[in-house]
């Protein structure tokens, strides 16, 4: 316990220098992100990802590269940015990739990943994701209690499509192993393997587990924009499969008129309803509940790009360059780059033409 507490105290001291270097400001087409932020915020919500081997991970990637140099700094936090961050926030996928992959000295004690092969997950989802999810949350959004159009019981029904915890974006890459999009998985999965403490074993099965009901809410619509957007999540209590719910931007969370502004409302719990709505047959099988380890990925991640300003700075990027089609193809970073500068380029030449 000593070293887990003396080795935060160094990388906080790391941090603080990094703070006060030119390296610490990021910036990309007048958006801009602290990266000493991102350090900080990483550090304070490992713990919640992964326990204190994920909060060892960061603290000790962090005194590594502050022993090196401010860029070898930078040049870790960017790769935090750009191949964890990134991924959560865009729900885009390792296809779109907005940089280009880091070397392995840019991300210290990403070896170690116990992982023999990797496949991408199928371009689309597992056709039986939805009516699973919804089977075991009882036809209901899991926060509002709105019934979903396929309720047995009828009546009022809302749009209350199913939310995976963890983006499919993750598990999506191309499998041929020279491909741009698997070396950008491969830094995402060290990284995530690390800060999250997923298993080898995890990580490969991470094909199959993207779309298993356990990976699955049901919620409102509005709730599961505000969800996928990491502007609210579920927050773990002292008892199993119970949550409360943190909200970080209540504008953005498509929570205002729901249940959150009532006083005093109960923890969400999860359990298998499956069974509520059969009278006349005996039900055949169970329903897992939400992956508690897949929630607190969830949360970490809202926590950070929050208390780092990261969010803002993805939000500020995709508003100004995504098409609003979501066609842009942002594979990697020099993508990205050629992307701007064409439109940049056109610019003048529409307001001209009109």
């Amino acid at each position: 316990m000593r070293q887990l507490t003396t080795l935060p105290r160094r990388a906080e001291g790391s941090i603080e220098s990094f703070a006060a270097a030119k390296e610490g400001l990021y910036t990309y087409e007048q958006a801009q992100v602290r990266l000493d932020r991102i350090m900080s915020a990483m550090m304070y919500h490992a713990a919640d990802a992964g326990g204190n081997d994920s909060q060892r991970y960061v603290a000790s990637a962090i005194v590594i590269a502050g022993s090196i140099s401010m860029e070898r700094m930078k040049d870790l936090t960017v790769a935090w940015l750009t191949h964890l961050l990134y991924i959560f926030k865009a729900n885009g996928s390792h296809r779109r990739q907005i940089n280009k992959t880091p070397s392995r000295d840019a991300t210290p004690l990403a070896d170690g990943l116990d992982v023999t092969s990797l496949e991408g997950a199928p371009k689309y989802r597992r056709s039986t994701f939805v009516d699973d999810v919804r089977e075991r949350d009882g036809y209901e959004c899991v926060i509002t209690s709105y019934k979903e159009r396929h309720h047995p019981e009828g009546g009022e029904v809302f749009t209350v499509p199913a939310a995976h915890i963890l983006h499919r974006a993750i598990a999506t890459f191309d499998s041929n192993k020279d491909s741009d999009s698997y070396a950008s998985a491969m830094v995402t999965y060290n990284i995530l393997t690390h800060f999250s403490r997923l298993s080898g074993e995890e990580i490969e099965s991470l094909k199959s587990l993207i779309d298993d009901v356990s990976n699955g809410i049901l919620l409102q619509f509005d709730a599961h924009a505000g969800f996928d957007g990491y502007h609210w999540c579920f927050q773990k209590t002292d008892r199993a499969n119970e949550y409360n719910i943190g909200v970080y931007n209540p504008d953005m969370a498509g929570l205002r008129t729901r249940r959150l502004e009532r006083p005093h409302d109960p923890p969400v719990v999860f359990r298998d309803r499956g069974g509520e709505f059969l009278r006349t047959q005996k039900r055949s099988r169970t329903l897992s509940v939400p992956d508690p380890h897949f929630i607190a990925i969830h949360a970490a991640i809202a926590g950070i790009l929050h208390m780092s300003g990261a969010g803002r700075f993805f939000d500020e990027l995709l508003t100004k360059f995504y098409d609003s089609d979501d066609s842009t193809p942002l594979i990697r970073w020099q993508d990205f780059e050629l992307y701007v500068s064409v439109r940049s380029a056109l610019a003048p030449m529409v307001s001209v033409h009109g």
